[in-house]
């Protein structure tokens, strides 16, 4: 069966979404004060430790969200979220001066602007995807807008620069309301 362009846009935003990897030197872990201290708080690499309670919210989320779709199409729309919407085992994230990127394993890597200067990105399939992103306080946002939906991702450091939660908001016109999760993760030494 052949995926929609929102199916695989989804899928693509998800796999992609968080991975850069720039050389850097390591940041240490003192606290978050200033937005040149959060961006280089945010490079490094990172680790998933959410265990199953995070898989188990976020296959509920899926769930849920799916419920309230139309019977026929409620099983094939739950494999294609739970399928655009893996967790990620780790990624990197680096920070260029002026831009970030993201890389997750086996994916091409996100570079855009902090500074909310939207780029186009051309994904895995040959299609364009706008991309930017923003410092706003103490968080990194990263935004993707798509022909048939968008996927908006928080990162945000902890104080002491050893976790790194990331929220995720998926809009579609697609689905009932947005699917919204969040995923934890530890910097790798």
């Amino acid at each position: 069966m052949r995926r929609s362009r929102a199916a695989r846009l989804v899928q693509v935003i998800a796999a992609c979404a968080i991975g850069l990897c720039l050389v850097q030197p390591r940041v240490s872990r003192a606290v978050v004060t200033t937005e040149q201290t959060y961006c280089q708080a945010l490079v490094g690499t990172w680790r998933y430790i959410g265990g199953q309670r995070q898989r188990d919210e976020l296959d509920t989320a899926i769930v849920a969200l799916t419920d309230e779709m139309n019977f026929f199409i409620r099983a094939i729309a739950r494999a294609r979220m739970r399928d655009a919407n893996r967790i990620p085992y780790r990624f990197d994230i680096g920070f260029d001066g002026p831009r970030y990127r993201v890389l997750f394993p086996g994916k091409r890597p996100i570079s855009a602007p902090h500074d909310g200067t939207s780029t186009t990105w051309v994904d895995e399939y040959g299609e364009d995807v706008v991309v930017h992103h923003r410092i706003a306080s103490d968080r990194l946002v990263q935004f993707f807008q798509g022909e048939d939906g968008s996927r908006e991702i928080v990162y945000h450091v902890n104080v002491d620069g050893s976790q790194l939660t990331f929220f995720v908001t998926i809009r579609s016109h697609h689905l009932p309301r947005p699917l919204r999760y969040r995923l934890s993760f530890g910097r790798e030494t």
